[in-house]
This record gives structure tokens, sequence and C-alpha cells, in this order.
């Protein structure tokens, strides 16, 4: 279940970090049974993408061939992981287009992306230390990421359409059907409906 438990942590600590949230544990299971389905299937892909990556860092270092290409690659996927389960919280989306748009911003916000990695590294190495850590330890490293995120996702959110209700939903799911299959670099983002509601 770390598919839909992954957005939904992040649904939390995105409201935490805005003093948005009061509600914790009713928001986390609202956000899980609305992302359970999509968080799944994005769960699989991303394990199994890691399986795969660390398998072949494995058999690269075993055979003592240069393994900086493949190191290069398995970065982009902790960018990419970074920022998956995050938009999956924030965002409607398409699967594809949520691992898309989290490769996309990842990189485009570099610094910001290598920041919050090194935050994950830090808490899991201080797991190794201080083992009783592990039990906060995930809800750590995506409170810490928030703060980072709110910067990064304020950047996608049209302020204009912040207050306009479910009718922006609606205009925004018939735009992500009308250009699904279009291709191209923009970044195809469309809100929540519980980050629409009239202030």
């Amino acid at each position: 279940t770390i598919g839909p438990a992954s957005p939904a942590v992040y649904y939390v600590t995105l409201k935490l970090v805005r003093d948005e949230e009061s509600y914790t544990v009713r928001s986390f299971f609202k956000s899980f049974k609305e992302n359970f389905k999509q968080g799944s299937v994005i769960g699989i892909i991303m394990t199994l993408l890691l399986v795969f990556f660390l398998y072949d860092i494995y058999a690269y270092f075993m055979m003592g061939t240069q393994i900086s290409r493949i190191l290069g690659i398995f970065l982009l996927y902790l960018i990419t992981l970074v920022y998956v389960y995050p938009l999956q919280a924030k965002f409607y989306n398409k699967i594809r287009f949520t691992l898309r748009n989290a490769l996309f911003i990842g990189v485009k916000h570099i610094f910001r992306s290598l920041a919050m990695i090194i935050i994950a590294i830090a808490v899991i190495v201080g797991c190794l230390f201080f083992p009783p850590l592990i039990l906060l330890s995930y809800g750590l490293i995506a409170f810490l990421q928030s703060y980072f995120l709110v910067v990064i996702f304020d950047k996608y959110i049209p302020k204009e359409d912040e207050a306009n209700g479910d009718s922006v939903v609606a205009e925004a799911k018939r735009e992500l059907e009308a250009q699904e299959a279009e291709e191209g670099e923009q970044v195809h983002i469309v809100m929540t409906q519980q980050d629409q509601q009239p202030a």
C-alpha cells in the first residue's frame, strides 16, 4: 500500500506546511482512498524500476565496468521519485503525465531536487544510528521536503484559478482529455478539487 499511502502523506504534509490542515488523520485516509488506484499502479512501476536499477548497479559493479552512466540514469529515477507522489497528491493527471511531470519539474528545479534527495538520505542514515527514528522517518522526510515542494508547486498553480471552485476542475479535466494525445515539453498539470475550494 506504499503507492496510495505516499500521496496521502504528502497531501497532509503539504497542507501542514501551509498551516491549512486541522484534521490530519481524516485527510490522510481521504487522500488514501482517492489515490488508491493510481497510487498503487505508480507504486508498482517505481518499485520495479528500483529493482531494475539496483540490479544493474550491482551487475556493473561486479563486472568492474564503469557505472557512471547507470548512476546518472539512477539519479534521474531518484529525482522522479521525489516528485511523483507529491504530484499525485496535489494534481489530477493521468499516470503517464504524472511520471513525465515528475521528471520534467525535477530536472527544471534540479538544485531543490538534489536538496530533497539529500534530506531523504540524511534521515535514512539517521535511522541507522537511531533505529526508533524509522517509525517517523517517512513522515519526517515528506514534511521537510514539503517546504521545497510548496514553493515549486506554486509556480504551476494559476492564482486566478485558486478561487474558482469546481468549474475550474471541470474545465481542467476537459483540457486534460483534449490534450491527452499531444506531444511536447509543456508541463500538463491539473489542480485537485480539494485545493480549489473558494476562500
